[in-house]
């Protein structure tokens, strides 16, 4: 789960970074983009190539996955919370955390156990 919420983060801001600073993008803009990128499910089943993973190794790219999805979309929903209706950065972050805390909710009581069909 860390894996999943602490990188999603910081993708995030590396991706703003590289998009602010190599491609001109103003702040609000490079965030935007660096968050709609920041997930990694589909980089890390390309590199898998379908191939199953048993072990702690498989429950750690499980649990990551897991939770990168909520984490992109908390971020999403702060950022375009203060793009468009121009609401405090407080606000935003409150409205994220709750947006996130949904998403984890729903995947928990949705998810199958780890190892379960």
């Amino acid at each position: 789960m860390w894996m999943g919420v602490a990188g999603t983060v910081v993708t995030a801001v590396a991706l703003a970074g590289a998009a602010h600073v190599m491609f001109g993008f103003g702040w609000s803009s490079a965030l935007l983009i660096g968050t709609a990128l920041a997930p990694t499910d589909p980089a890390v089943f390309s590199v898998l190539g379908g191939r199953e993973i048993s072990g702690r190794s498989g429950t750690i790219l499980e649990g990551e996955s897991g939770a990168n999805d909520p984490v992109g979309i908390a971020l999403m929903v702060s950022l375009l919370t203060v793009s468009a209706a121009g609401v405090s950065g407080g606000s935003a972050v409150v409205g994220g955390v709750g947006s996130f805390l949904v998403q984890m909710m729903v995947g928990a009581a949705g998810a199958s156990p780890v190892g379960g069909a």
